[in-house]
């Protein structure tokens, strides 16, 4: 096997996720043939690494690509510090493969369409921005969105320092939206309506391209080949938002 930062053969064990496995080279306690690690060092499945004195093992699974329907209340992270419950407990055990993570992070408050693999090079093509992905929310809000604030919101907002793209809102029912985007900052529909006056309820993403929820309720995910996914996210424009 090629070399590989030594922070990516320890996410690869299972033992954590590879920015944890950063802060335990930061600390000091990881080894590569008996000599303290840094970060930026590279490693191969030859070296002996150890956390903490104790030896790791891996092994480099096929390419796994899984959808998932993600429930409420579960966190996007591999392990969490405050002991709650993450997207890969949705998981049996025989599909939890090695390197296994998440495409497009979603809050725990928020439900919908989640792409898990390993496949680190096909997750970069997705989330690039020169990729142009379009993602579909259903947003309920807790009062009637004005035309006024839509073409604003529309238009793309300040956040901060950050410039939003434009993107489109479409009125579905009562006090349902859907809304579209092509990129994703940490929280960006919940802070653009909060910023308008509005309240999120109900926030579910529905689609990422042209795939949709596959009829999964929530918690329940399947897998799926990576040609399904590149036709469906890269290869079909749906352009009815």
């Amino acid at each position: 096997m090629q070399k590989q930062r030594v922070q990516k053969f320890i996410a690869l064990s299972g033992l954590c996720s590879r920015r944890k496995a950063e802060q335990l080279i930061a600390d000091g306690a990881v080894c590569v043939n008996g000599k303290k690690s840094k970060l930026g060092d590279h490693c191969t499945n030859r070296d002996t690494i150890t956390v903490n004195g104790k030896k790791i093992s891996f092994t480099v699974s096929k390419m796994c690509y899984i959808v998932m329907n993600k429930a409420l209340g579960y966190v996007c992270t591999a392990s969490d510090e405050l002991s709650r419950s993450t997207v890969f407990d949705l998981l049996k055990k025989r599909d939890r493969a090695a390197g296994l993570f998440y495409i497009g992070r979603l809050d725990k408050d928020t439900s919908g369409l989640l792409v898990l693999t390993n496949d680190g090079q096909f997750a970069q093509r997705i989330i690039h921005p020169s990729s142009k992905v379009r993602k579909e929310y259903e947003v309920k809000l807790d009062k009637v969105l004005s035309e006024q604030d839509k073409r604003i919101l529309e238009k793309g907002i300040q956040l901060g320092s950050i410039k939003l793209r434009p993107c489109s809102i479409a009125h579905k029912r009562n006090l349902r939206y859907r809304v579209c985007l092509y990129e994703g900052r940490k929280r960006q529909i919940r802070r653009m309506f909060e910023q308008r006056g509005y309240s999120v309820e109900l926030l579910i993403r529905q689609k990422i391209g042209s795939l949709g929820l596959l009829g999964l309720k929530e918690g329940e995910y399947r897998k799926v080949e990576r040609e399904y996914l590149e036709k469906r996210i890269f290869g079909s424009k749906d352009e009815n938002c």
